[in-house]
């Protein structure tokens, strides 16, 4: 009996759709232009991979001149260490609804790279995502000065706006002015340089907005007087690259214009999305990313 309510339940669960919050892959259009292999698909577990001995080695799997034959090596060098993470148990999963290998081993490792590179084809992501993961849609994180490569079909942007608030010097004001077509010199400059690319990005099809600033910064973003961020500000106008304003220095700019970027997301009635929690890769604060730091945001702004 209650194997079959596990079965009816697997099945009710499975057919359910869903929305997709974070995801890095373009649109399939951009994907198709590019070959493909196995090492294409990593991305989380490259990130494992590093922590579990690989960044010693000091190379890369997913972007390097390595042949396929000197990354198999590496990989399966480090591949014993990952395969229980939640991110190996993924790859896994993956190897085996999509490229049909039951097991990541040396002896099925060809098999398994001639199936990943064969995988896609025009299509693919109806029968991947929609199909087989019942992803209805997924949002995109699009970097800064970057196009979103999301076909507003199964990719939605939600551009990242940190770059607003981290300029250190006046090359950081110049990408900027490139971006956004507003020169800027004060603070108000900056801001209006801001709507411009929210403007930009909401023609886009921008459907949220995103803050990374965990992995640089604590997430305690207070509320600064506008005359206090406009003195950093004053100061990166005069900063070379090589000498940038400080990063904790400029705090009172990060804090005022993280307020700027989340009071437009209100405005524009986005979602916004604050990276928490787990951070990947090497030599990160995990306690930049407490949650409990955000609380002066929630009651500070509670329609977002």
């Amino acid at each position: 009996m209650m194997s079959q309510l596990r079965e009816r339940l697997s099945m009710a669960l499975q057919s359910i759709a869903l929305m997709d919050t974070h995801e890095h892959f373009v649109q399939e259009a951009d994907r198709l232009k590019h070959g493909c292999d196995f090492f294409s698909y990593l991305h989380y577990v490259h990130c494992d991979l590093m922590s579990g001995g690989l960044a010693l080695e000091k190379v890369s799997l997913e972007a390097s001149a390595l042949s396929s034959a000197q990354k198999k090596e590496a990989f399966f060098r480090h591949w014993p260490n990952v395969r229980f993470t939640g991110y190996g148990q993924a790859l896994r999963i993956m190897a085996e609804d999509l490229f049909e290998v039951a097991e990541i081993t040396p002896d099925t490792f060809a098999e398994l790279n001639a199936n990943a590179a064969a995988l896609p084809r025009p299509g693919y992501y109806d029968t991947v995502l929609r199909e087989g993961a019942k992803i209805v849609r997924a949002c995109r994180i699009v970097w800064p000065h970057s196009s979103t490569m999301c076909d507003l079909d199964h990719l939605f942007p939600v551009p990242v706006f940190d770059h607003f608030a981290t300029v250190a010097s006046r090359g950081d004001l110049t990408l900027l002015e490139a971006d956004t077509d507003v020169s800027i010199h004060n603070l108000h400059d900056l801001e209006a340089a801001l709507d411009v690319a929210f403007a930009q990005r909401a023609e886009e099809g921008m459907v949220g907005v995103k803050n990374f600033l965990a992995y640089r910064r604590p997430i305690s973003f207070e509320q600064v007087p506008a005359a206090r961020a406009e003195e950093v500000l004053l100061r990166t106008t005069q900063a070379h690259a090589d000498t940038p304003v400080g990063f904790e220095e400029a705090r009172p700019l990060q804090d005022y214009m993280v307020h700027a970027i989340i009071r437009r997301a209100v405005e524009r009635d986005l979602p916004i999305q604050i990276h928490t929690g787990f951070q990947n890769d090497n030599a990160n604060f995990v306690d930049n990313t407490r949650p409990t730091r955000l609380v002066n945001l929630f009651m500070t702004y509670d329609a977002a």
